[in-house]
């Protein structure tokens, strides 16, 4: 159960993630489907936490 001093993530769909890499909604529900980036399933909607895809995206950084 939520207490009154947690708050809950805010979640976005596949659609406002694609915008902000720059590629498709299906890319993003591709990479879900197979477990590559964090994600939520609530019933059949799939949702993102945009912090934790900003995490994702720092361990996906290579080296120059």
């Amino acid at each position: 159960m939520i207490s009154a001093t947690q708050t809950l993530p805010r979640l976005v769909g596949a659609k406002e993630i694609a915008t902000a890499l720059h590629c498709t909604a299906k890319h993003i529900y591709d990479l879900a489907k197979h477990g590559q980036v964090p994600h939520y399933r609530i019933g059949a909607s799939v949702r993102f936490d945009p912090i934790q895809i900003a995490e994702w995206l720092e361990t996906m950084k290579i080296a120059a």
